[in-house]
């Protein structure tokens, strides 16, 4: 998975160079490699990998990059040992749920095919987190992905509907 770099910065004007940002009016993540101040106001100059561009905007159109994962959200001025054990709890919550689903499908199901079902499931829940929760845009890998999650699920069930 490809992972975003994040910004040590918790505001606008504290950004440096080489901080990440994520560039408010286009959407877009983007690279401080400047960063300009006039009368008080604060401006950068963005680097846009996405289109290999440079805008120079103002600090207001500026929040720092944000993990993909809920917990991180809002948890980057405490401590580690805050993030690992929230991150924990949540992993706990998930696994509570994953558990009793894997006992009750295995009557039914092969593992192969529990699988597979725990992906889908997992790309369904994770798309409607970064929309809903995070505010970000689905990429159009996501809906590239979305045939080869539908393939997997084919092939794994194709023997059992061939079967009944």
């Amino acid at each position: 998975m490809n992972r975003l770099p994040q910004s040590s910065s918790l505001s606008p004007q504290s950004f440096s160079e080489g901080d990440w940002v994520l560039v408010r009016p286009q959407q877009m993540l983007g690279k401080v490699i400047e960063k300009s101040a006039l009368w008080g106001n604060s401006s950068f100059r963005i680097w846009l990998p996405s289109s290999d561009s440079i805008i120079r905007v103002d600090a207001s159109a500026l929040s720092p990059a944000q993990s993909s994962y809920g917990y991180l959200k809002d948890m980057r001025a405490r401590p580690i040992l805050v993030a690992i054990l929230v991150s924990w709890g949540v992993a706990f919550f998930e696994f509570c749920l994953q558990v009793p689903a894997n006992w009750l499908g295995s009557h039914y199901f092969s593992l192969p095919q529990l699988k597979v079902i725990q992906e889908v499931v997992t790309m369904l829940v994770f798309a409607l987190f970064c929309v809903f929760y995070m505010k970000q845009k689905l990429s159009w890998d996501y809906f590239w992905a979305s045939p080869y999650l539908v393939a997997a699920a084919f092939f794994m069930f194709r023997q059992m509907a061939s079967s009944s």
